[in-house]
């Protein structure tokens, strides 16, 4: 009989729980589920993400990767696994590309945001803002919050993928600055893993340099997520980070 074990954290309206089943243990969302099923599937053998074990129209239940969380892994260990991980794993999505204008793309997703409290405008971004870019395969929300060290198995997985309109590794990698650089992920509880948060990057930039060094595409991602802060804290760390970068 399936019984709810705990309460797991969930984004974007959707419910997520931790299950049992016998002695079988996975994860269940709820609502707002097409997008990761889409994506789940797509990257099916492609880079390390949960097996999806059965997907209806509003649930989908799914692998329980047990493990550490980036925050722990990194504060214990040496993060050259994690920077090969994530090489190899950007090298699979970079595989097969096609050059594509984001163009129209930016202007639709920035749509949302209230530039009157920014120091530039819209247009002055999607200037700084490269073009032309290979479109790919992608993860969607590539954060070391969604990245987890499976101890049992010895690997790295990417959990919660999401289908988007920034279709490409190059978001991807824009994506993992807003903790690399920013350190979004330790925002509310301060780690002294500085420094190997720059390893990191600088690991990913001997290959990707062009876009791990590109900050209008961190920028891009921040304003991303400062129309869902729920906490004047988190829209502040938002401004701030984008205020320095610009």
């Amino acid at each position: 009989m399936e019984k709810i074990v705990r309460e797991l954290k969930g984004h974007s309206g959707s419910k997520v729980s931790l299950m049992k089943n016998g002695s079988d243990l996975f994860v269940r969302k709820v609502d707002n589920i097409t997008r990761n099923v889409e994506r789940l599937t797509a990257l099916s053998g492609l880079v390390n993400v949960p097996k999806v074990y059965q997907a209806t129209d509003s649930t989908l239940d799914m692998e329980y990767i047990r493990g550490l969380d980036m925050r722990t892994y990194l504060a214990y260990n040496n993060p050259n696994r994690l920077i090969d991980f994530l090489l190899d794993s950007v090298g699979w999505l970079a595989y097969n590309t096609n050059n594509k204008n984001y163009t129209d793309t930016y202007y639709k997703k920035l749509n949302v945001v209230d530039w009157k409290i920014l120091s530039f405008t819209e247009t002055e971004l999607i200037e700084r803002l490269p073009t032309v870019l290979p479109q790919s395969d992608y993860l969607g929300d590539m954060t070391l919050d969604n990245i987890i060290y499976d101890n049992i198995n010895d690997r790295f997985v990417f959990i919660d993928p999401i289908t988007s309109e920034y279709d490409s590794f190059v978001f991807d990698l824009a994506k993992l600055n807003q903790d690399l650089v920013c350190k979004w992920f330790i925002r509310k509880t301060p780690s002294k893993i500085g420094s190997v948060l720059l390893s990191i990057r600088e690991g990913l930039a001997e290959k990707y340099d062009k876009y791990v060094r590109d900050d209008s595409l961190t920028v891009l991602m921040l304003l991303r997520v400062l129309p869902y802060c729920q906490t004047q804290f988190d829209r502040d760390f938002i401004l701030s980070e984008v205020k320095r970068l610009w």
